[in-house]
């Protein structure tokens, strides 16, 4: 996992945030850089024991990229790179309002979902993977109640402080068996998910709102 610390002075002393890490268990050995007068976060993607979503992570994988952001209290947090959206520009779905389910159906090997999700105190959204072939069935959830976002396969998860009636801005890029959602650019959690290769997926939504549901090819 990578953490972080926060200090006024390159020598210390560095103090930890009561939420100091980006993204959970399958982001590892990240490193920032500065490109054209932004920071981003580099790191891999882990790979799975025998390929199983339900086993641990291993090692090395995927590069990924985040965007680095100092939010308005000061906090640090990742977002989608800006340069994702001029990468996907094929507009595939397009669902103005969902305050209970939306079947997505078997979505591209590579593609970018967004959507602005509301929820009330006890909200929560579950973006659910069926694979027919398989027959497994797995959840990545935003839980407002928990203050998480996590994988349930094997339990792979990253805090987050939600507010009820606050609108946030979700992406989920998708590429093969990387999956990776992006929190309104607060947080971030990657996962490898064997089974959303050829699944149908869908949206479920309890005591929440799903608002310009998107879906963009390259």
């Amino acid at each position: 996992m990578v953490y972080y610390r926060v200090s006024d002075n390159f020598f210390g002393p560095w103090e930890k945030e009561e939420i100091d890490t980006f993204d959970g268990d399958g982001f590892y050995a990240a490193k920032s850089c500065e490109y054209k007068g932004k920071r981003y976060l580099i790191g891999f993607l882990d790979r799975k024991k025998r390929e199983k979503d339900s086993l641990k992570y291993t090692w090395a994988g995927s590069v990924l990229v985040y965007e680095l952001r100092q939010l308005s209290d000061g906090r640090l947090g990742v977002c989608m790179p800006d340069q994702y959206n001029e990468y996907f520009t094929k507009e595939l779905l397009n669902a103005t309002s969902v305050n209970n389910a939306l079947d997505l159906g078997k979505v591209p090997e590579t593609c970018h979902l967004s959507f602005d999700l509301d929820m009330e105190e006890a909200g929560r959204m579950d973006l659910v993977f069926s694979n027919p072939e398989s027959g497994e069935e797995y959840k990545l959830s935003i839980d407002n109640q928990d203050d998480n976002i996590s994988f349930n396969a094997f339990p792979n998860n990253q805090p987050i402080r939600l507010e009820s009636g606050t609108k946030y801005h979700i992406d989920v890029v998708v590429e093969k068996d990387i999956v990776v959602i992006y929190a309104d650019g607060i947080k971030a959690l990657s996962n490898r998910i064997y089974a959303a290769v050829g699944a149908d997926w869908e949206i479920e939504l309890t005591d929440a709102l799903a608002e310009n549901v998107m879906i963009y090819g390259k």
